[in-house]
């Protein structure tokens, strides 16, 4: 099977949720696969960002590329105990346990590995930066208090 076919069939064991239509809550920047970005015609592994650090491809009616969203969008909200868990909550249950987003996750980064593409994360500050930026505006990421200092 090809990288691209295993792709394919990772896409199909993320079961689906029930999103409010056009909501986009969870947009901010998605890094992704070489192949998942070439799918979606993009030059680099991870979709741009607006000044609120929305995804390019949100849009008022929800996504514009739903069909072909890279994995880290088709597990975003699959479960409530991880960091991918919906912000609002509006599709609860959630298909997924803990461990199930664990498995599909290893899988996912196996295939990252195999691409032989380094984590867009790792490289791209800029991205990362947005990513953290995008996760406090939404409430996701909150500052940590700064220690007094001893007198």
């Amino acid at each position: 099977m090809t990288l691209e076919e295993r792709l394919d069939a990772l896409y199909a064991k993320v079961k689906k949720t029930h999103c409010t239509k056009g909501c986009t809550k969870c947009c901010g920047p998605v890094p992704m696969m070489g192949v998942e970005a070439k799918r979606l015609g993009l030059k680099q592994n991870y979709t741009k960002w607006d000044k609120d650090f929305r995804c390019q491809f949100a849009s008022e009616d929800g996504c514009s590329v739903y069909e072909n969203r890279p994995f880290v969008c088709r597990v975003f909200g699959t479960d409530t105990t991880s960091p991918i868990s919906c912000p609002i909550n509006k599709h609860l249950p959630v298909p997924h346990t803990e461990d199930d987003i664990i498995a599909l996750m290893k899988e996912y980064m196996n295939l990252i590995i195999e691409e032989d593409e380094m984590s867009t994360f790792d490289r791209d500050t800029d991205l990362y930066k947005a990513m953290q930026e995008y996760e406090r505006k939404i409430g996701w990421k909150k500052d940590k208090p700064k220690p007094a200092l001893a007198e």
